[in-house]
């Protein structure tokens, strides 16, 4: 028996503006990860915040070889989503994908991991900011407002591009 996802119909539109401005960020926001780091590197303490409580204040400690964790999984949901983004007639969709709706789904779901590795990506540059910071001393911690900001921007950005979605099914 043939799945759903083998009688969709295959990708046409090339990939639009907004996507390759959304990869240029993205990728700047990588760039920028290390480039914190290394510009840092040499007046960085031995070692440097790598857990924060819900307080946002550091609660554990380590060398500051674990700030190119931060980069590196930027670097590897940068190339993963832009990977995946290749392949979006293998997503799920809530909605029966047709030859009509393909398309326009299709930049919709590209869109929303556009999104989506912008902001992780950015996220993860801020947090190595901070991690920095409080590493030398010119901050106590990444503030207790980021956990909640983020939820509801990734969300939100979930939920807008779903009604977009919902909207040309």
């Amino acid at each position: 028996m043939e799945s759903v996802r083998a009688r969709r119909p295959r990708p046409t539109a090339r990939r639009s503006p907004s996507e390759w401005t959304l990869d240029g960020l993205a990728l700047g926001g990588v760039l920028l990860n290390c480039l914190i780091i290394t510009v840092g590197w040499l007046s960085l303490p031995a070692s440097v915040p790598s857990h924060f409580g819900f307080s946002g204040t550091p609660t554990t400690w380590s060398g500051r070889a674990v700030l190119w964790l931060l980069p590196s999984v930027s670097l590897l949901i940068f190339t993963g989503l832009t990977v995946l983004g290749r392949y979006p007639h293998v997503f799920n969709y809530p909605w029966p994908i047709t030859t009509k709706n393909a398309d326009r789904q299709y930049r919709l779901a590209r869109l929303l991991l556009g999104w989506v590795k912008l902001e992780v990506v950015w996220l993860f540059a801020y947090i190595t900011a901070g991690l920095v910071e409080v590493a030398k001393g010119r901050a106590s911690g990444l503030g207790a407002w980021l956990a909640p900001v983020v939820t509801v921007v990734l969300l939100g950005t979930i939920g807008a591009c779903l009604l977009k979605a919902y909207r040309a099914r």
